[in-house]
């Protein structure tokens, strides 16, 4: 795990996110997951 920070801190690894859904959307997440549409990371956000 902390190859992998180092890494993204160089900027020598990316993550690629496709897209960020709020919780209260978290069914839409996995239907956007589940329909094979993701071309990165499918983020959750959760409020604080």
């Amino acid at each position: 795990m902390v190859l992998l920070a180092g890494l993204i801190d160089e900027g020598r690894l990316r993550v690629q996110i496709d897209r960020i859904f709020p919780f209260d959307q978290i069914d839409a997440a996995f239907a956007h997951l589940e329909a094979g549409h993701a071309k990165g990371k499918v983020v959750v956000q959760m409020s604080a």
